[in-house]
């Protein structure tokens, strides 16, 4: 079942869908119209460009709205606020539905005859249409409102742990974990547009 609105699936997980999401749709068993799986990355290098910043992808049939996106930041560069955040993030979406649409329509380019031109042409006008109307549906939602879900991870020690086991498990490696990924933080999300999703390993 969708839900109106725009949901953002942080996690730190940078490919295929974080583990808490299937929790999530077992809790809430509904996802919002526009859906996107959202990590941050750091990379070894000063700077990056705000228009190489996002790196998206498409999950599932068109039809599902949903999104797999990759915000890369340099080490220099400062992670915007909220609301700025999300807009370049919706932007960069919209940007990518409209080149996804242009390759699509260069890949199927036939050439030769007029017929063939003749086809590629109404290829082109009905796919840029569609990309429109996503696009169209994307701002729709966004008015709707955006959720920003957290997906987080936890290890502990498994019942019967040895006393040093449960003390490097639960203590040191959480310090660590805390410690090395706390960028969705940075966003500074608003307490009422946040929901926290977690999953407990046992090891």
């Amino acid at each position: 079942r969708r839900v109106p609105g725009v949901g953002l699936l942080y996690s730190e997980l940078v490919q295929g869908i974080p583990p808490v999401f299937p929790c999530l749709v077992d809790k809430i068993p509904s996802v919002h119209a526009v859906f996107v799986f959202m990590s941050i990355k750091n990379l070894p290098i000063p700077r990056v460009a705000l228009p190489e910043r996002f790196i998206f992808r498409r999950v599932g049939p068109a039809e599902h709205r949903m999104f797999r996106c990759v915000a890369r930041y340099g080490y220099t560069d400062q992670i915007e606020g909220t609301k700025e955040f999300s807009a370049f993030l919706i932007e960069g979406l919209k940007l990518f539905v409209h080149d996804e649409a242009a390759f699509s329509c260069q890949h199927t380019d036939d050439g030769g005859d007029n017929n063939n031109n003749d086809n590629d042409d109404a290829r082109r006008v009905a796919q840029a249409a569609v990309a429109e109307e996503e696009k169209r549906f994307i701002d729709a939602e966004v008015e709707r409102g955006v959720v920003y879900l957290m997906g987080e991870a936890e290890v502990a020690a498994a019942p019967g742990s040895s006393v040093l086991k449960r003390i490097v498990v639960n203590y040191v490696y959480t310090f660590l974990r805390k410690n090395l990924s706390e960028s969705h933080k940075a966003l500074s999300i608003p307490k009422d547009q946040l929901l926290k999703v977690g999953i407990t390993y046992e090891i």
